[in-house]
């Protein structure tokens, strides 16, 4: 997980190396990312895989991204308020 501030990316404030064997491509997987207060979690096919903590600021934007040459193709993207 990382956060953009004012132009620029910043080192991961959680991550982890995905299991050996992980499919990356050619698969639908149903990813989820939920925040409650500084507490960050994502979930892969509804299995827990990161949490991270950051609390630097309480409010903020959702944004998707790739790396390098990476396609990625999303659909039934929400976000939704408490």
């Amino acid at each position: 997980m990382r956060k953009w501030t004012a132009g620029h990316e910043a080192a991961p404030f959680a991550e982890v190396a995905a299991p050996a064997g992980f499919v990356w491509s050619g698969i639908s997987r149903h990813i989820k990312v939920e925040v409650s207060g500084s507490i960050f979690s994502a979930s892969i096919d509804g299995q827990q895989v990161l949490t991270g903590t950051d609390t630097a600021y309480a409010t903020g934007k959702v944004g998707l991204r790739t790396w390098n040459t990476s396609v990625a193709n999303f659909d039934n993207f929400q976000v939704n308020g408490v």
